[in-house]
């Protein structure tokens, strides 16, 4: 299974110099694909007159997005994996191929690597804005779906050229493949959206120029997609093909790691102060994956294990600051929504509290 290689990791690990070499590989790689796609959208702009949103600017858009990630993946590779992205990233970390901290320092150095490429740009062109990610003609959900599907094939392609242990030969072009399926999801989607499936890509510039109109979408759109695009291709094209036998776990570490990936998910939802129904979908997934792990006991849920040790201490102060923070939140947002989510909700959180007593008293 996926998730028996997912892990934590250690703080020695995660401040190893080979992994601030990697990070600072990201930033770097991030900091020449942003550079290179976001000014190809401003140089073509200018050039024409701000008709940047146009067939030619469309195809301008999506060459110079394939061309900056195949370079960008390509001098990446052998220090880092060339994520240049929180969403591979992500999907990366749900198949068990990074761990967790390692992953959180990957996404710092892919911001930051945006930020200053976006910084760079306008500092560099006079002063010129930076485009942002914003929706032409849909609404929210149906740009989520956009970018879901999109960074779904995103991801897949990377496991299937890059990470997948039986590709042989064909890792040789994993790069180019990796930036010809961004190229042809921007001709795909980016009359509709932007057709981001990066957050950092969108981050950036909505920092500078401090837009941040459906910037959740361009958040939540891809790691879903890269997250089940990780999980499909590690559950049914790797995990099945392999001879590995991971030791025995407990349902005590699975509920950490849940906790770990629903606090910031949470937060962001907070902070974007998105309505009651937009709250609704991460925390009812999340609630959704404690229930079904509250009701079933072990003979009908194998939880393989994380391969990391938990402090006691640590795993409590964890549970204390994720329950106070998701009552907060529920109190903040309890009043939008229907009665159906609160029950639902409610259930999954009162199981998911017994269950933690249990586990931790």
């Amino acid at each position: 299974m996926p998730i028996s290689r997912i892990a934590i990791g250690t703080r020695e690990e995660a401040t190893h110099p080979s992994a601030l070499r990697a990070a600072l590989a990201e930033l770097i790689s991030t900091l020449i694909f942003v550079f290179a796609g976001q000014g190809s959208g401003m140089a073509f702009s200018k050039l024409t007159g701000g008709s940047s949103t146009t067939p030619a600017g469309l195809v301008a858009a999506s060459l110079a997005h394939a061309f900056g990630l195949f370079v960008a993946v390509s001098v990446a590779a052998n220090i880092s994996g060339g994520h240049v992205n929180p969403a591979v990233t992500f999907g990366a970390f749900v198949g068990g191929n990074i761990t967790l901290l390692r992953g959180i320092l990957y996404w710092f150095a892919q911001l930051l690597g945006s930020t200053i490429a976006c910084f760079l740009l306008r500092f560099s062109t006079g002063g010129l804005s930076t485009g942002t990610f914003g929706l032409t003609g849909v609404s929210v959900w149906e740009a989520l779906v956009l970018e879901i599907v999109m960074t779904f094939g995103l991801v897949y392609t990377v496991y299937a050229t890059a990470v997948d242990p039986k590709r042989g030969n064909l890792g040789t072009i994993a790069p180019i493949a990796i930036g010809f399926i961004v190229g042809a999801n921007i001709l795909a989607g980016g009359a509709f959206d932007g057709a981001s499936m990066n957050p950092a890509v969108s981050f950036g510039p909505a920092l500078v120029s401090w837009s941040w109109s459906d910037h959740w979408v361009y958040w939540v759109g891809p790691l879903i997609g890269g997250g089940l695009a990780g999980l499909v291709y590690e559950f049914f094209f790797i995990s099945n093909t392999t001879s590995s036998s991971p030791a025995p776990t407990t349902e005590k570490e699975l509920l950490l790691v849940l906790m770990l990936l629903a606090i910031p998910l949470l937060s962001a939802c907070r902070g974007f102060n998105l309505p009651g129904s937009c709250f609704l979908f991460p925390s009812f997934v999340i609630s959704s994956c404690i229930f079904f792990i509250c009701l079933c006991p072990p003979p009908f849920v194998s939880v393989p294990s994380f391969s990391v040790s938990v402090d006691s201490k640590l795993v409590k102060r964890i549970c204390v600051r994720f329950h106070i923070g998701l009552l907060r939140m529920m109190l903040s947002y309890v009043d939008g929504m229907v009665p159906v989510h609160k029950g639902l909700f409610s259930l999954s959180f009162a199981f998911y509290s017994f269950k933690l007593i249990f586990y931790y008293e």
